[in-house]
């Protein structure tokens, strides 16, 4: 048996990554309400001994002691902290170095961590401080036309499920997100399939909060915005540098061959 622990980054408030502390106070206390147990951070948090320092010996001293069944912390929507950068570039070592003391602290081997993010996590970390390199990485992949056509019925659509699962397949190539955002609206609006599929990519279409978002982020970083507007105006493909290749792919923006 295990213990779920479930952080969704999603239901932040912005003040909460103004800093480190504030984070990682937030981080101890929600562990704690999840685990039916009391906040008790003033009695191990210590300035002179670092705020990294203190939510180690909570979870240690306090979450983790003389438990009996292990916790599975998952935290979810950990894309959010792109937008928080210092906030990440000490939060996520952190994570690795929990996940290092199991190999030699018996405790720590009752925190099993799962990080689940929707899209691309890019923060400038040394390999030995990611904790995106250890581990078992799952990679959701794109739904096959019987996936498809599975949620179709599942979503209860009345409709050649097969053609459908096609059409899907050749307007969104199967993202799983974007499958299942297309069959919500078909089952609220069983007879605007042909409209739904012509305005998808307009900004008025069922995706277009979706692209904007890409477009924001285009915007912001230029270099990226560079190479991506290289690669659509090839017909043949081309080459680019690793980490433009792998913050686009990751985005689901390009497909890389080779």
């Amino acid at each position: 048996r295990y213990q779920t622990v479930h952080l969704d980054l999603q239901t932040i408030d912005q003040d909460v990554f103004s800093s480190i502390d504030t984070f990682l106070r937030w981080f101890c206390a929600q562990t704690s309400r999840a685990l039916n147990l009391p906040p008790k951070l003033d009695e191990y948090w210590d300035a002179s001994m670092g705020h990294k320092v203190s939510s180690e010996l909570y979870y240690q001293e306090y979450l983790l002691e003389n438990r009996n069944t292990p916790v599975v912390l998952i935290i979810g929507a950990a894309e959010r902290l792109i937008e928080h950068p210092k906030v990440a570039e000490d939060f996520f070592p952190l994570l690795r170095s929990w996940h290092e003391k199991a190999r030699w602290n018996f405790l720590w081997r009752n925190l099993r961590i799962v990080i689940a993010h929707s899209t691309e996590i890019y923060v400038p970390l040394k390999i030995n401080q990611s904790p995106f390199n250890i581990g078992q990485a799952i990679k959701l992949p794109k739904f096959t036309i019987d996936q498809v056509t599975d949620l179709a019925t599942r979503y209860g659509v009345v409709k050649d499920n097969g053609a459908l699962g096609q059409i899907l397949l050749d307007l969104v190539d199967g993202h799983p997100y974007l499958v299942n955002i297309f069959l919500y609206h078909l089952t609220n609006q069983p007879a605007a399939l042909t409209r739904l599929i012509t305005t998808a990519s307009t900004p008025s279409g069922i995706y277009g909060t979706h692209l904007r978002s890409y477009l924001a982020l285009l915007r912001e970083e230029q270099s990226l915005a560079a190479a991506f507007k290289h690669v659509i105006s090839s017909e043949e493909g081309m080459e680019l540098d690793a980490v433009s290749m792998y913050r686009l792919e990751s985005l689901g923006l390009i497909k890389v061959k080779g």
